[in-house]
């Protein structure tokens, strides 16, 4: 076998073990040799990849993902944020009839907005799983401890520029949408809030502000206290 060959069958593999490669090393020294010293540099780079990824690596990838995503879809959802101040602005009376200002720094118009915008985009069927929801809950101090819907919805969103979580469950009378969003949004919150079709109520935790949106033909109590019931907060 003539040392071109030789190498690049090495190159390619060099634990090959074949009897013209065995014959080779044994006729030549340095073909012996340069076999060895690849099959060391073969280890090195294995032992070089055995490394242990970090706690929560899958989640922060994802949490990047998302993040990324929602950034990139930001054009496109301002349309739809647009239409939705269109509504809130021509129902103004009666948001203020409801103690609600029709401004975006309050926290309860932004989420009537913000769901109105990624209706379209929410799955038909609840796929999503307790553990892929408290996976994403834990990031704002909650764990959910008991099934309490079929859940359709659970990600990362962008929420005015803060990284909140958005929730979908499928209710009986249509689905409920949960907004948990960080304290530190800068966006005032109200305990309780409606529209010409749906009302809400906002719950605060140590880390978050919870807030709850169904159709009118359901109880925002009763989810509530369903979600109460269900969620462990972190205590200070």
């Amino acid at each position: 076998m003539d040392e071109l060959n030789f190498r690049r069958r090495i190159y390619a593999d060099p634990n090959d073990s074949a009897s013209d490669i065995n014959k080779a090393c044994q006729e030549d020294k340095q073909l012996a040799k340069f076999r060895a010293d690849m099959q060391d540099f073969d280890k090195q780079i294995a032992a070089a990849m055995e490394v242990t990824p970090p706690e929560n690596l899958s989640e922060r990838i994802l949490l990047g993902q998302t993040i990324d995503f929602q950034r990139k879809q930001k054009q496109k959802h301002r349309v739809h944020l647009a239409i939705a101040a269109s509504v809130a602005f021509i129902v103004g009376i009666v948001f203020q009839m409801n103690g609600v200002s029709p401004r975006y720094d309050n926290l309860s118009d932004h989420a009537l907005a913000h769901m109105i915008s990624e209706v379209d985009h929410i799955p038909g069927t609840a796929t999503y799983t307790r553990e892929q929801l408290n996976s994403k809950l834990v990031h704002f101090g909650g764990e959910m401890a008991n099934d309490v819907a079929p859940i359709k919805f659970a990600n990362f969103c962008d929420f005015n520029g803060t990284t909140s979580l958005h929730l979908v469950f499928q209710g009986e009378n249509g689905d409920v949408t949960v907004f948990v969003v960080p304290s530190d949004s800068g966006l005032k919150a109200s305990d309780r809030f409606s529209d010409m079709q749906y009302h809400g109520q906002t719950v605060e935790t140590q880390k978050a502000s919870m807030v709850i949106i169904t159709d009118k033909k359901q109880s925002v109590n009763n989810w509530t206290e369903k979600l109460n019931k269900a969620i462990k907060w972190q205590k200070a």
